[in-house]
Formats: structure tokens, sequence, C-alpha cells
């Protein structure tokens, strides 16, 4: 289950010794939290001098931090050092930090930087072909060999990369990995629909003011392998007006397009489908091109889930129904090498070649996404993990904020969750030589 930076946030400061309350009411400058007068010791100078943070607040970023003037213990009333443009409401909460120590923008930049630095494995297919070196130059997260977990072969015959857009390395409101968004206007998002009639995840496209397409350029040299070959495509598509979703390929970098018949906007899911015949020449490098699309007129929202390209007249009824989860990975022996080319990890298969139509499956370790505000999910993390990142980050990102004993007291309690929770999102389950199933770590 994803977390969201505000829980993380808010649970990370209570963890060292800030506060959070409701607001009950709200005037000019005093705000009265009535759970504060049950919480707190030291009377009317337990939160005096403390900084609060209104960050539900409707208003600009200028309204987000206040002082706390004076403290009266029997009402819980803290009245700030200076008023609001617009005033919070009561659904509101109040976030409130010890002076000299971390701040509101402390604990915001901790949780970024912990997301930079907490990598988990995620795996993606690389269609193979024979006798190939299989650059990850398209893996842009992946600094050296050490972040290549390990490598498997799939007989999945799907030719696109992240097929079951589970990977967004910059976020689910940015395009997923390995595809381009275009069209003015437009906008992509990680899609929380009815469950697709497959095990994949969902996109959502929204056209803009044009409209508004997904693309994914292949390899050449898989253009190259296809010449004069049959080729089917097809997508689970989802849309609730007719002539908006379809999905289509192009052999000439997106000039022209074989496509499906559209969605019939029935506001069902609906398998799109169609055969094509590869061209006897190459006409355009980068030429080979997939592409979903919100159409039409306005802004309507086309859902898609398990895109596929394949050599052949149809798409298996496997991959339409189970998508990258029907086919089972396999341990390549002997091991494959993972060399540098340069500052890029290559991998080179060693007296085996992964069979045509099949995937080449590298797990990698990859950062986090950033949250981009509040709400936005830090996916694949638990939150006492998260809540741990943070708390070390803060410790190491500003460790003159608190004593020596308080900082080595929190990096033993807190320094161990987030090294097992780290471990284990790097852990990957993958068959052993003879097909059983065991726990790896590693090539």
């Amino acid at each position: 289950m994803p977390t969201d930076r505000v829980t993380i946030r808010r649970q990370a400061l209570r963890e060292v010794g800030g506060l959070t309350a409701p607001i009950d009411i709200v005037a000019t400058a005093v705000v009265t939290a009535e759970t504060l007068q049950h919480r707190l010791d030291g009377g009317d100078r337990a939160i005096q001098n403390w900084r609060a943070a209104f960050p539900d607040g409707p208003a600009a970023a200028a309204d987000i931090r206040r002082g706390v003037a004076s403290f009266v213990a029997a009402t819980g009333a803290a009245t700030l050092d200076s008023g609001f443009n617009v005033d919070p409401s009561a659904a509101d909460v109040m976030e409130l930090y010890p002076p000299e120590s971390w701040s509101y923008d402390d604990f915001n930049d901790a949780i970024d930087h912990m997301t930079d630095r907490t990598r988990r494995a995620v795996a993606l297919g690389l269609p193979a072909l024979a006798n190939q070196r299989y650059s990850l130059r398209d893996f842009d997260w992946v600094r050296n060999r050490e972040d290549v977990i390990a490598v498997v072969r799939s007989s999945n015959p799907n030719l696109l990369t992240n097929a079951d857009f589970r990977n967004w390395p910059n976020g689910v409101a940015l395009a997923p990995h390995g595809w381009a968004l275009s069209g003015a206007g437009g906008t992509v998002a990680q899609a929380a629909v009815s469950a697709a009639p497959v095990n994949a995840d969902v996109v959502a496209l929204t056209r803009g003011s044009a409209d508004t397409f997904l693309t994914q350029t292949l390899r050449d040299d898989l253009y190259l392998d296809l010449l004069s070959e049959n080729g089917a495509i097809g997508v689970w598509a989802l849309a609730s007006a007719a002539s908006v979703a379809r999905i289509g390929v192009s052999f000439d970098a997106g000039a022209t397009f074989a496509q499906t018949a559209f969605h019939t906007g029935g506001g069902g899911w609906e398998y799109l489908e169609t055969t094509t015949v590869v061209p006897a020449a190459q006409s355009d490098l980068s030429g080979l091109q997939v592409q979903i699309g919100s159409e039409g007129a306005g802004n309507p929202v086309a859902h898609y889930a398990n895109p596929a390209l394949v050599r052949g007249t149809v798409v298996a009824q496997t991959l339409q129904e189970r998508g990258d989860a029907g086919y089972e990975y396999e341990r390549i022996a002997p091991k494959p090498h993972i060399i540098a080319q340069g500052n890029l990890p290559t991998i080179v298969l060693v007296g085996h070649t992964v069979p045509r139509a099949n995937q080449l499956v590298v797990w990698t370790k990859q950062p986090l996404p950033r949250p981009t505000s509040d709400t936005a999910p830090v996916y694949e993390m638990d939150l006492q993990v998260a809540v741990a990142g943070a708390i070390v980050q803060l410790v190491e990102d500003h460790p003159a904020r608190v004593t020596m004993d308080r900082r080595t007291a929190l990096m033993a309690r807190w320094g161990p969750i987030y090294a097992r929770g780290v471990n284990a999102m790097q852990h990957v389950r993958l068959p052993d030589v003879t097909r059983s199933r065991a726990l790896v770590k590693g090539l």
C-alpha cells in the first residue's frame, strides 16, 4: 500500500518530539486545538516559541508557517505571531515543531532525500534477439553493475517494455518508463479504476487541447529483425465515448499508423486487436512505434492495460488474459556477465542465447520517485520504513540540530528498521536453475 508525504512527515514529527493537533477554532491570530491541553506538560510555556505549520490550508505558502507567540495550557489556545491571509478551516491539522530543532522544510527535504536514496527492485523485460549484448542505456537510474540485481529469461513474446505500466520512475503523473507523452495539454496518470481483465496496472490518458498519445519507440535492431513479417498489436481499453481509444503501430516514426478500430465507448473493457505486415525495408531510423491515445473532442479519458506487439497474426490468449504474469521466469545458466561499456552496464550472455520471441527480464535497483505534493503517493514503501528513513535522513542532513546523545539514540532505534526495510525491497523471488521457487538475492 502506498503512503504519502504528509503521513510520513507527521508520524516522523511525533516520533522526534513534535506535535500534531486538529484545529477547533480559527481567529485572526489564535488557534485553539483542544487536544493540546491534554497532551502537554510545562504549563503556559509548553509550546511557546515553537513553530507551527498549516499545510492543509487553502492559501499560498505564505500562510503555512507561523510562530507560537504564547500558549494557555488551561484552554489549549496558541496565539500565533501573525494572522493569516486566508484562515485555515476546522478540518485542518496544525503541526508543531520544537524550536532549535528540525523545521517543516527540513522534514520535507529529508523525505525527498530519503526517496532519492531508497532503491527498490523493479523488473523490466528486454525483447530478445540472437547473439545480442543488452545495453542498459535506457535504464537511466542504473549507476553501475551493482545496481543490477538479477537477470532471467521469460517466454513472454511481447516486444514492448513496461507493458504492465508498473514502472513509473518519475512519479505516477508523468509518463511511465519507456513511453513518451505528446499532445498539447494532455495528461497521463496511473489510474484507480475497476480492475482490468489482466494482471497489469492501468494508465489513464486525458485529452487536452489536442489529441493526446503515449508512444513507445522500439529499438532499431528489433525493427530490422521484424522486416517482412506479420505483426499483431492489441490492448485492453476502456472509454465512455466512441472514437476516443485505440492502439496503432507505425513504421515511419509516426507519420502513418496502422490502427485498430476504436473502442465502442460503452464504458466497459474491450480488447482491441489488429494485424499488419512489417515493411520489407526499414523506412526510418527509430521508426517502429506503438501508440495509444485519447482522441476526439473535448477532454475525454481513455484507460489502457497491457498493450502488446508480437510477431505473427494474433496476440496469444495467455498474453491477453494474464499479461506478463502468464509467463514463468527461468534462470539463465551459465549466469550472465554484467560488464561496463563506458558508464553503461551491459548484459553479456555466456554460452547461451535467449530464444527469439522471448524476453530477457532484468531486475535493477531503482530509486523511489519523489512525492510532488503532500498527498502524492510514495509507492512500494511501508509506512514504518518510510518514517524510519525520514528520521535517519534528518539526522544525517542536519546533525547539529540535536545533541550527540540524541543523534545516537535516534540512529540506534530507526537505522536498523530502515536498513531491514530497504533490504526487503531489493530482494526478488526467482526460480532456481531447476525451476523450483527460491528466495535469492543477486545473481
